[in-house]
């Protein structure tokens, strides 16, 4: 299952392995709404500076929602776009490779890493841009393959977005130039890894594995040093 905290509506977003989304606060769920039919909810993500977040699943398809409260203050959460990656008019259960696995919003854009290891940049429009359930391959920009075979359970920009961190479920860490999309640092852990978190403000990666969690210094000019806990 994968959780994201909205600050703005104080709530939370979870997806499940039923392809649904669930709206909740502290005590109850207050809606929930169908995502990714026929799959699961691999990742959400959100740039916590509005009301808006994506979701990504097994149908190969990255969705953009936006949630808002009525008058009488119950939430929706309405579908403005769908990117589909497979250049599919109608969705259904992808082969494994191209399961959206990682997901990162910024301010004008949204990473996405797959199973295959491939990361796809896609556009993220003005909101009078936005067709409603409309499939598109007009705002997929770019397709890269970062981490081949190796699927990519995290991806986080640097506090600048000057740089780009990647890491595969097996453990193997990159950093990317993103004005060169050349890879300038690599450290191979080799250990099962379940999520990443790159600091903005601290200058640090927080990497946490099966059975532990470790703190790298985020330098300004890389490499990272490795192994400073």
């Amino acid at each position: 299952m994968a959780v994201i905290f909205i600050p703005e509506l104080d709530c939370l977003v979870a997806g499940g392995d039923d392809g649904e989304l669930y709206i909740c606060d502290e005590h109850t769920v207050m809606k929930r709404k169908t995502a990714h039919e026929n799959g699961y909810v691999f990742c959400l993500s959100s740039n916590h500076t509005n009301q808006q977040f994506v979701s990504g699943g097994s149908d190969g398809s990255v969705l953009l929602w936006q949630l808002s409260r009525d008058a009488q203050n119950e939430v929706k959460v309405e579908k403005l776009h769908e990117y589909c990656l497979l250049g599919k008019t109608v969705r259904g259960v992808a082969e494994s490779k191209d399961h959206i696995q990682s997901l990162c919003v910024g301010k004008s854009h949204v990473l996405c890493g797959t199973k295959a290891g491939d990361v796809y940049e896609l556009v993220l429009k003005q909101d009078n841009d936005y067709l409603t359930n409309v499939v598109a391959q007009d705002m997929i920009l770019l397709k890269m393959n970062a981490h081949d075979g190796d699927h990519v359970i995290a991806i986080c920009f640097s506090y600048n977005c000057l740089k780009l961190f990647t890491i595969t479920r097996n453990g193997h860490l990159c950093v990317w130039d993103l004005c060169s999309l050349r890879r300038v640092y690599q450290n191979d852990f080799n250990r099962t890894t379940i999520n990443m978190i790159v600091c903005k403000n601290t200058h640090k990666i927080y990497i946490a594995f099966k059975d532990e969690v470790i703190v790298l210094k985020n330098e300004v000019n890389y490499p990272i040093s490795n192994g400073q806990r």
